[in-house]
């Protein structure tokens, strides 16, 4: 059972890392475009 939630605990960290780079990733792009239009 230990061996079990540890495997779960591993993954779900897997999980929340990737989808931290896609939201920093996405917020970036997003300031970006942000920055453009206030440029022009």
């Amino acid at each position: 059972m230990f061996g079990k939630m540890l495997k779960i605990r591993i993954i779900g960290a897997g999980k929340k890392l990737t989808t931290a780079n896609i939201n920093s990733r996405f917020k970036r792009s997003k300031t970006a475009i942000n920055n453009k239009t206030r440029q022009v």
